[in-house]
């Protein structure tokens, strides 16, 4: 730690949680059953939609209730943002 003058001698508290042997690794071993990886997609998933769903908050300026169910959130506005249209040959 900076500067280390002020923090000789300062130990830290013990880690949280055991060191990753890395996150291909722990993806792996929970491919073939083994535990679940620190980053596994029921933590990462949601995280990782909340980005760009405050960025729609921003844009419409105000905020929305998100149905996860339905992928809808009850105003337009939002919903343009959030779905759009494949073109002829791509949907899904």
């Amino acid at each position: 730690m900076l500067p280390e003058k002020e923090f000789a001698g300062f130990e830290g508290p013990d880690p949280a949680w055991p060191p990753s042997p890395g996150f291909h690794r722990e993806w792996l071993d929970a491919c073939r059953g083994g535990p679940a990886a620190s980053c596994h997609c029921g933590y990462a998933g949601p995280l990782t939609e909340s980005v760009p769903l405050a960025n729609v908050a921003y844009r419409i300026q105000g905020d929305f209730d998100r149905d996860a169910t339905s992928l809808t959130t009850g105003r337009a506005d939002a919903d343009t943002l959030l779905r759009r249209d494949e073109r002829a040959g791509w949907r899904v």
